[in-house]
């Protein structure tokens, strides 16, 4: 090929790319142009505005509504928490309204000026546990004794069967560890296999004031930690 043609062949293939450039230039104008433009929030009409807050806010909105609403109630039982100062709960017993008042608000009125700010909990039979002769459900004996071990319970009412399914688990306190047990020692009392009692029985009249459906009621104490004063007072309100 000759340089005349050469150089031509040249001339055509920058014109084609130029050509080819220009093209594209114009297209993109053209799309940018034919595409509309975003729609102020001013202008929109109100179902517009709905759908524009859908679209982009609601999500996070309720994500952050979420957040509030668990950090509050975090916050509402950390402050509970803190007012309680002693909770039972019913091992196999049922107690009734009244009766539950009177173990709650009663028992606090009964510790006086101190206490007033404070709060005693008691929840009626929250504690579903196994026993030999029904059933053996390993998932709700693990409940008991998270619960146990939690802390979360100071006191119980429990039945005489119920207490002698958990007796060798080693959770109730000694009751002569109390100051005032000898006090009411002539009182029916349940003795773990070390022959240390460890749980005291209701008289009629108490268990006709709490309202207990059950026969039997006995009162005992978690080991878990060191509630004695309480305790002592448990004691003395429910059987002096």
């Amino acid at each position: 090929m000759s340089d005349k043609e050469t150089e031509k062949t040249s001339v055509i293939e920058t014109e084609i790319k130029e050509s080819a450039e220009t093209e594209k230039e114009k297209k993109t104008e053209d799309e940018t142009f034919s595409r509309p433009k975003p729609q102020k929030f001013s202008e929109m009409d109100l179902g517009q505005k709905i759908q524009f807050l859908r679209d982009y806010y609601l999500i996070k909105v309720l994500i952050v509504v979420a957040i509030l609403l668990v950090a509050g109630w975090l916050i509402h039982d950390i402050v509970q928490n803190k007012k309680i100062v002693y909770s039972g709960a019913g091992v196999g017993v049922d107690v009734s309204e009244s009766g539950s008042e009177f173990l709650q608000n009663g028992f606090i009125d009964y510790l006086g000026d101190d206490y007033s700010k404070k709060k005693v909990g008691y929840g009626d039979n929250v504690l579903l546990v196994p026993t030999s002769s029904e059933y053996n459900d390993s998932s709700v004996e693990m409940a008991f004794f998270s619960q146990i071990e939690g802390d979360m319970f100071q006191f119980l009412l429990i039945t005489k069967e119920k207490y002698e399914y958990f007796m060798p688990y080693e959770i109730f306190i000694d009751l002569n560890e109390l100051n005032n047990f000898a006090n009411y020692s002539q009182n029916e009392i349940l003795y773990n296999a070390q022959g240390n009692p460890e749980a005291i029985k209701l008289t009629d009249e108490m268990k006709d004031k709490l309202g207990a459906r059950q026969n039997e009621v006995y009162l005992c104490f978690s080991n878990r930690n060191d509630h004695r004063e309480l305790n002592e007072k448990m004691l003395d309100y429910l059987f002096s």
